[in-house]
């Protein structure tokens, strides 16, 4: 999160820096997985009909399937968004038969915060096993409901909800395979570009991607015999046109347990996601003692002098990384 200061950012570590209090204690807000997506903003959005025209998808966000330890379907999870819609597509190459079975599902923790909320929270999941050809399911609080199936667009915040399941070529092989395009209202979600939310490829019913021959699936972040609970999910960043000035901290979401009387240490990447070169200083809103430290583990410097540490001068789109000591009392 960032917020500006005359000409220079502030990056908060507020929501990188979560940890327990002893070793199996749990906190109120957790992280999540600890992989990430950032979304690709885009103002020629696809069009959910199936097919994966040229093109059509070549500025979105690419995960790759087969990196997933476990998956056995080759194929890329592709993501966009723009100011009002997310988009999700599987180019499964590795799945060149048209079953009946074949499906696809996502989900995701609106709040960001690994908790089930009565209400909020949503899985989707469309294709041949689904009822109906698709399903929408809210958190009831404890487990899942179904909210409606087929989608129904007439109801509050699901205005252009659409799923589509297709077969034949993408720009990723010219020859015929199983592709799956769904689009969200991100009001649907309670979200907006620039926030982060948790997403799981998969749902509780079912794998992120089912191939009907051999009843092969894939999940994401990892590979999965059944559903997690929402801590496992990744992390989804939405894209957002770009800022004058702008700063994202990678991963969005970092946890761990630890001792009293120990120290947790966290990694993050300060990106410079503006237009122009700028300095961020970071600052954190922990109860607990945090120090910040450059990748070199000496404290992080003062480069400007107004006594707080900062990143120094990042050109636009540069990097550095920086290390969080938590001191767990």
């Amino acid at each position: 999160m960032a917020r500006r200061v005359s000409s220079k950012g502030v990056a908060t570590l507020a929501t990188v820096v979560l940890l327990a209090a002893t070793l199996y204690a749990a906190v109120p807000a957790r992280a999540h997985e600890g992989s990430w997506i950032n979304s690709a903003y885009t103002i020629s959005p696809p069009t959910t009909d199936g097919n994966l025209s040229v093109g059509e998808w070549a500025t979105a966000a690419v995960v790759d399937l087969a990196a997933v330890s476990g998956n056995v379907i080759a194929g890329d999870l592709l993501v966009a968004n723009n100011d009002t819609m997310l988009y999700i597509a599987y180019d499964m190459v590795g799945d060149a038969t048209a079953d009946r079975a074949d499906s696809a599902s996502v989900s995701f923790d609106t709040g960001h915060d690994a908790a089930m909320s009565a209400g909020h929270e949503d899985q989707f999941f469309w294709g041949g096993v689904a009822q109906n050809g698709s399903e929408h399911y809210v958190s009831n609080g404890p487990g899942w409901r179904l909210q409606d199936s087929p989608f129904n667009t007439s109801l509050p915040n699901e205005a252009n909800l659409a799923a589509a399941v297709g077969f034949g070529p993408s720009d990723l092989s010219a020859t015929p395979h199983r592709v799956y395009e769904i689009q969200i209202p991100l009001a649907l979600l309670n979200a907006a570009p620039g926030e982060v939310l948790g997403l799981l490829g998969g749902s509780q019913a079912f794998p992120g991607v089912l191939d009907g021959t051999g009843l092969h699936f894939d999940t994401w972040p990892t590979f999965l015999f059944g559903p997690p609970p929402l801590d496992k999910y990744g992390d989804l960043r939405l894209g957002k046109a770009q800022q004058t000035y702008d700063v994202d901290l990678d991963p969005p979401s970092q946890s761990a347990n630890a001792r009293p009387s120990s120290s947790v240490f966290y990694n993050v990447t300060v990106v410079n996601r503006g237009t122009g070169p700028d300095t961020f200083e970071i600052t954190n809103t922990s109860a607990w003692p945090v120090t910040v430290f450059d990748a070199s583990m000496s404290p992080l410097p003062d480069t400007d002098g107004d006594s707080t540490p900062d990143t120094g001068t990042l050109a636009a789109g540069a990097n550095v990384t920086i290390i969080a000591r938590v001191d767990v009392p």
